[in-house]
């Protein structure tokens, strides 16, 4: 977060791959004197419920691991029982949107294209460096 920080114009909002990296992106925003979410947005992937130990609530994106564990194992029961041949099969979980402490249907678009469009910006996701490109358009 602070490398993002460094650039000539900061990403107003930051998707981050997991809930521990997003909690640590909040903590850098703060401690830099930034306020979250109005200077820069911040969502994490996976509803760790840290929102009760923040100064801000985390937004999340819950991808329902029960839901995963109980298809996975429908799946593996349905091959050892000899009700289906083992072949790879799409199965499409619907996440949640976690904002704050409500709990809400994921919009059917892309977020970060919504945010960007909203404040005319791109987003940098955190678990990658920005590189030169990204220095000199944002």
């Amino acid at each position: 977060m602070s490398e993002l920080l460094k650039l000539k114009k900061r990403p107003d909002a930051v998707f981050c791959y997991n809930d521990l990296t997003a909690v640590g992106a909040i903590r850098c925003l703060l401690a830099n004197k930034l306020r979250v979410p109005e200077d820069v947005a911040v969502i994490g992937c996976g509803n760790l419920l840290l929102s009760s130990y923040l100064e801000v609530p985390l937004s999340s994106i819950d991808q329902s691991p029960q839901q995963q564990g109980e298809e996975a194992a429908s799946m593996a029961l349905s091959l050892l029982e000899g009700k289906s041949k083992a072949a790879a099969k799409y199965v499409l979980l619907k996440p949640k949107l976690i904002a704050g402490n409500r709990h809400l249907d994921a919009p059917q678009r892309n977020l970060s294209t919504t945010v960007s469009r909203r404040r005319g910006r791109r987003i940098i996701p955190l678990n990658r460096r920005p590189d030169r490109a990204d220095s000199e358009t944002m």
